[in-house]
């Protein structure tokens, strides 16, 4: 039994690590989406695909690993546990960019785009812009760390659940 957790820890953050990185990399397309659309496409599909990504790789430790059966309750761990994992690296890729990188960057994108709406649109878009513009002034005061742990429980909880759906499809007696 605890050589099965072993493996079971020792893959999750393998997995885990890689699926960090795959975040890492979605993640550099979030800002340049702001500047070219093409970007933006590339971030919107990459996001897309990640959940069966997860899926494959909790698919292939099944069939690798534990020979091809698995329980929903332990593909369920090892999903939540890979989710994990990739949240806490992201989480290092994330405040790096918001405490060093950005510079008000997304802020600043956001606040011309919602300008310009002000000017083109009518009267109810100045109320939906005024709303937008009360969201934009709440999201200046937070601290870049403030940012980062709302991203990394954004992450996990959707993690959590991306596992309950993934356990139900990788499940094998």
């Amino acid at each position: 039994m605890t050589n099965n957790r072993s493996l079971m820890h020792r893959n999750a953050m393998l997995m885990g690590t890689w699926l960090g990185g795959f975040w890492i990399f979605k993640f550099i397309f979030f800002p340049l989406g702001l500047l070219y659309p093409f970007c933006s496409m590339i971030f919107m599909g990459l996001t897309i695909s990640m959940p069966y990504m997860a899926y494959k790789w909790v698919k292939m430790y099944r069939d690798n690993m534990l020979g091809g059966s698995i329980t929903f309750a332990h593909a369920y761990m090892f999903s939540l546990y890979m989710f994990l994992f990739a949240s806490l690296l992201t989480t290092i890729a994330h405040y790096v960019y918001f405490a060093f990188i950005d510079q008000g960057f997304l802020y600043e994108t956001y606040s011309q785009s919602i300008t310009m709406l002000e000017v083109q649109g009518g009267k109810e878009i100045q109320e939906l812009t005024a709303q937008f513009n009360e969201a934009l002034d709440a999201f200046k005061t937070l601290t870049p760390i403030d940012i980062t742990l709302n991203i990394m429980s954004w992450n996990f909880t959707c993690g959590i659940f991306l596992s309950l759906i993934i356990a139900l499809f990788v499940k094998k007696k």
